[in-house]
């Protein structure tokens, strides 16, 4: 109990008040415990949510990307059938033509 003076007689009382008053602030702390935890359950819920969303936005991304970089690799693989080792040496001689700068006699 609080440190007020009680008399003898009315010691029942003030205890029973005491404990009454007790069990009606603990439910309180309690309720509004339970409250706050509900409310915290609630934003990670909506958090979880969100990352979520997210996740699946990034997998369609990635989905895309995977299915453009397939496409870019038959691109690819087509033109590098079509170039013969012949066109690569006559590209590499065109190059040297190109940058030799040895003076020349007419």
């Amino acid at each position: 109990m609080s440190g007020l003076y009680v008399p003898p007689r009315n010691r029942k009382a003030a205890v029973s008040s005491f404990r009454k008053m007790s069990m009606k602030y603990m439910m309180a702390k309690l309720l509004k415990g339970v409250e706050t935890t509900n409310t915290g359950v609630t934003e990670v819920k909506n958090d979880l949510s969100s990352i979520n969303q997210l996740v699946d936005t990034h997998s369609t991304a990635i989905k895309q990307l995977e299915q453009q970089l397939s496409q870019l690799s038959v691109v690819v693989d087509d033109i590098a059938e079509n170039v013969t080792d012949t066109d690569c040496d006559d590209a590499v001689e065109a190059e040297e033509k190109v940058n030799d700068t040895t003076p020349r006699r007419h």
